[in-house]
């Protein structure tokens, strides 16, 4: 069997039930190693939790690492003591918020200098320290040995100047020297102390730089991929309709000379950055397990789903009337975002009452900007109501006394 294995399917409670039995079936021989399971987010991580502990009654000794943090983890491992302290990005906020009105005196930093200007209180250094630690962190995750030439003096760039600076000397440990350490560790056999099993859970995009790592990590442990997928077809050659014609007129061609893959629109045009991914997993060196599930009923969410399961785009005669009163699928238009979380309230009380089954920890809301919704959020989920209270968590956004003097005292807690 492969040491690397890949399970797909369309409904994340199906992948979960199949993770439930493999750590059922293949639970670690030594009960105080914790299981490693990667996750994209916390809240990911959470869902996963309880449903293991509601599968296997009892769930315990498990950990939840990012990507960056599993790469950083495993290469700290390969040193004795767990190496230098790994500068993180907050760390790396207060040394660019040393180095900046160092480096705005500097030739090669115009930019920095005019941004600067003016900037008494100190804000403006602060707020572009924030960016510019979050795009070096992109860069460590993305282009590693762009980073690692960086810190070795290549690059004459402001940017590469600026990362010299804030690793100072000596330099710090980063990101990026640890996973190509960790990299040739891997290729080069090294006996370090690896996990017997790493999981991977829910991801529809991973770096490439850790992705390649899979099957080097595969040697040393069982790696499990287990990737909702909307379509069990292959479908990352799909072009939109806009997409099509783009290419069309950069082209000069056109008709019979042009050919594009057609399917359902909707996968086609909101897939796309999900693309180079699935393109990449066809590649990896796993035995791959189908777990896909048709959808349950007939209404107009169902039959979406189906259809793109199947890849099938309905035209025509194909097209299906859907009843009235189906309300799987709704578009409210709310005149502000206050209304929209009032009405987002409302149309979940009522989901909750039609269907005792479904509980509010099966709800997953989202918005382009958690954090803009966060005050409206607090407003009407927070408020005690007679229609009765539903439990909720923000995540992925900075939250309740995430800013200013609050978040920053956090921060240094932390």
């Amino acid at each position: 069997m492969s040491p690397v294995r890949l399970f797909s399917g369309n409904r994340p409670e199906v992948l979960l039930d199949v993770l439930a039995e493999v750590f059922r079936h293949d639970p670690d021989p030594d009960p105080l190693r914790p299981e490693t399971v990667v996750v994209p987010s916390r809240a990911v991580a959470r869902w996963a939790a309880a449903g293991l502990a509601q599968r296997l009654g009892v769930w315990a000794n498990a950990r939840y690492p990012f990507p960056g943090a599993l790469v950083a983890d495993l290469a700290g491992g390969l040193s004795p003591g767990g190496g230098p302290p790994l500068l993180g990005r907050e760390a790396l906020v207060w040394r660019l918020v040393e180095v900046l009105p160092e480096a705005a005196g500097r030739e090669g930093f115009g930019e920095v200098a005019r941004y600067l200007e003016g900037d008494d209180d100190g804000r403006r250094c602060l707020a572009l320290a924030r960016r510019l630690a979050a795009a070096f962190e992109r860069y460590a995750l993305y282009r590693p040995e762009l980073v690692l030439g960086w810190s070795r003096g290549r690059g004459r760039g402001w940017q590469a100047r600026l990362w010299r600076l804030a690793l100072g000397e000596p330099p710090a440990d980063h990101w990026a020297a640890r996973y190509l350490a960790l990299v040739e560790a891997l290729d080069g056999g090294a006996p370090g102390p690896w996990p017997r099993r790493v999981t991977f859970f829910g991801f529809t995009l991973l770096p490439r730089p850790v992705l390649d790592l899979v099957p080097r990590l595969g040697r040393v442990s069982e790696v499990l991929l287990f990737v909702p997928n909307p379509s069990r077809q292959f479908w990352t050659d799909l072009v939109s309709e806009r997409e099509r014609l783009r290419r069309v007129r950069r082209s000069g061609a056109a008709g019979p000379e042009l050919h594009y893959e057609e399917g359902h629109p909707l996968l086609a045009s909101w897939g796309r950055a999900a693309r180079p991914f699935f393109d990449a997993l066809v590649e990896l060196p796993a035995a791959e397990t189908e777990c896909f599930a048709a959808p349950d009923g007939a209404g107009m969410l169902a039959r979406l789903q189906g259809d793109i399961l199947d890849l099938r785009e309905r035209r025509g005669a194909d097209r299906v009337r859907v009843p009235r009163a189906d309300r799987s699928i709704q578009v409210h238009a709310c005149h502000g975002p206050m209304r929209e979380m009032e009405a987002l309230y409302e149309n979940l009380l009522a989901v909750f009452e039609a269907h005792p089954e479904i509980q509010p920890w099966d709800v997953l809301v989202m918005a382009p900007d958690i954090t803009a919704y966060a005050p409206y959020i607090d407003a009407v989920f927070g408020a005690r109501r007679r229609g009765g209270e539903i439990p909720y968590a923000v995540s992925g956004g900075g939250g309740p006394g995430r800013g200013g003097v609050a978040g920053a005292l956090l921060r240094l807690l932390a």
